[in-house]
Parts: C-alpha cells; structure tokens; sequence
C-alpha cells in the first residue's frame, strides 16, 4: 500500500509516539515494538496495564515501556495507535490527534479516525497485519520473533487463523529461525496461581442452562476474567460468560467455542450488551469483550448475554442459517 510506505518513510525521520488499547496484550506490545523499529526514534506508551503475556515480552526484549504520566506535555512528531480504534478503548487518546490507526478488530459505534487507518477485520491480529504491510526485506529475525508471537497469542493458536495467516507464520518462522513448537516455549507463561485460584472460586458461583445441543455458562469473578471464560470452554461450554465489576468500572468477557461453525458473533454481543454496563464492547467472532462504568448493571448485563445467545441459538436452522424470530 502506497500510501502506508510513505507514512513508513515519513515515521522512519520522526520522534514518534506507539500506543494501543487499555489493558494491553502480546499483540499489541509486539506491534508497538515492530513499529519503533521503523522509526527515527519511538516511545511505547501503555494507558493503563499490559496482561501478563504482554510483560513477559517486554521483558524478554527489553523494553522500556512508558506510561501517560512519563509523556506529558512531550510533543510528538507522529501518534500511532495499534490493535485499537475505539474511543472508549482508547481514552487516554481524547484530545490527542492521532495520524495512524492500525487495527483488526470489528468497527465499533465509537470509532475513531485518523489520516491513515488500515483496518482488516479479517486478519487474526495486528501482527498479520505488520507482516504484509512492512518491507519483507526490512524485517530481520526479532522483527519477524514479535510478529510470530503477536499472531499466535492473538489467533487463539490458530483456532482464529486464515490461510494468510499460515502463510505469514511461514516466513516469519524462517526469518526468526525457531520452530513453532519453541516458539511457543518461549511465549509460554506459567499461569499464575492467583489466576488459578481465583477462576476455580468463579467456577463455584458459575450458573449454566442448555440451548438445545449447546452449554452457555456465566459467572462474576474477581479478576482474570480472560482466562475464567476460556476455563469454562475447557470443561464444557459451547458460549461462556464472564464478568468482573469493580468500584467504578465493569467488563464482561465472551468467548465461543472455535470449533462451532455458527452465524453468532461475540463481538456483535458485547456491542449489544456493553451500554447496559454503560461503555462500550467489540472484538471477534469467538473472542470479545465489552466495559463501562456502571459495575451495578453487571447481573443485568450477564443475563442478557445469555438471552441474546439464546435467541441467536433459535434462530439456526437445521441448515445452520438464520431466520427471523419475532420477539
């Protein structure tokens, strides 16, 4: 694409500014630290918090990682903004021009925008994304080690994948020199005991019913709500629910089961029910999740995951197409 190489050469003479959405992950940092490689000189700025796996690449790679408070009043000659184009995912960007948006999510109802944005809903992570749009010649073995990283963690290993998406791992396996299979031990996280503990206390107030030949489950956990709806997937449910409210804030996370072939869209359940928890919601077909600030509305808000779910579920028929259900 013509014009992200002269958005390319343009950063590459620049002091520029590499952030993505709230509660940052392995895709997102990977693709910060991708970029600034490209560039003049680059500080990797997080709005808030980085998950665990995102951390232990930082500190495999080294990286110093700055926060909002770090960057105050710093002029910047570039602001990119990567695996993000939701204002509500991305609120340390109000009042921030922002000349880049490079994302794979689904449009959200509060999108935000950009003289370049390079959105593709179709790519598995942002990382796919990098390892088309970058000069193939440009990307040397760590370049190619993050992106590999970033799209592993992002497809779900796999599970969300395209042939395009096999066909970058391919080169960039080659490029970084490493098998899949040590690639993944060197990503690996040990999950941690809290993570552990805490998702096993869920399970104790989790509530499920049946869809006709599926499970969807449900529960409120104190933390780790990612890792809690992809627990309840491994022990049995088809769509799985989970929420955490804290004392200002709500999120729901929602996963489906990738296996499952349905018409049905996480993202577009967490888009419908995310105003209930007064914020807003998006991601992908079997993976997404939605937050806002109204941790009060939360029960509400499980519950109409489920009835949404269920009304999806009725919908099918036999042939796996949809029809209209008057309600």
């Amino acid at each position: 694409m013509q014009k992200f190489s002269s958005f390319l050469a343009k950063a590459s003479k620049s002091n520029c500014m590499l952030t993505f959405h709230s509660l940052g992950d392995l895709d997102a940092i990977a693709s910060a630290y991708v970029f600034s490689r490209f560039c003049k000189s680059a500080k990797i700025v997080i709005p808030d918090h980085i998950n665990a796996e995102a951390r232990h690449f930082a500190l495999q790679n080294a990286l110093t990682l700055h926060s909002l408070a770090d960057v105050q009043g710093e002029k910047f000659g570039l602001t990119i903004l990567l695996d993000c184009s939701s204002a509500k995912l991305a609120v340390h960007m109000a009042g921030r021009k922002i000349d880049a948006i490079i994302d794979h999510h689904e449009p959200h109802a509060d999108e935000l925008f950009a003289p370049l944005k390079i959105v593709k809903e179709d790519a598995s992570s942002t990382c796919e994304m990098l390892a088309f749009l970058l000069p193939a010649k440009k990307i040397d073995e760590k370049i190619a080690y993050a992106l590999a990283a970033g799209i592993v963690s992002d497809s779900a290993h796999f599970r969300s994948a395209s042939a395009k998406t096999f066909k970058a791992m391919h080169s960039l396996l080659q490029k970084c020199g490493c098998t899949y299979s040590q690639l993944l031990q060197a990503c690996h996280v040990p999950t941690d005991i809290s993570a552990r503990t805490t998702t096993l206390q869920s399970f104790q107030r989790m509530q499920f019913e049946n869809a006709g030949n599926y499970i969807i489950a449900w529960t409120i956990t104190n933390a780790y709500e990612s890792h809690a709806a992809l627990s309840l997937l491994n022990i049995g449910a088809d769509f799985s629910f989970v929420g955490h409210a804290g004392k200002k804030t709500a999120r729901i996370s929602a996963r489906m089961d990738s296996s499952l072939s349905l018409p049905i869209s996480m993202a577009d359940i967490m888009r419908e029910v995310a105003p209930l928890i007064g914020g807003s919601g998006g991601g992908h077909k079997y993976a997404a999740g939605a937050s806002g600030d109204s941790p009060a509305k939360l029960n509400e808000a499980l519950c109409a995951c489920v009835r949404l779910t269920n009304k999806k579920l009725l919908a099918l028929k036999d042939d796996g197409h949809v029809q209209k259900i008057e309600w």
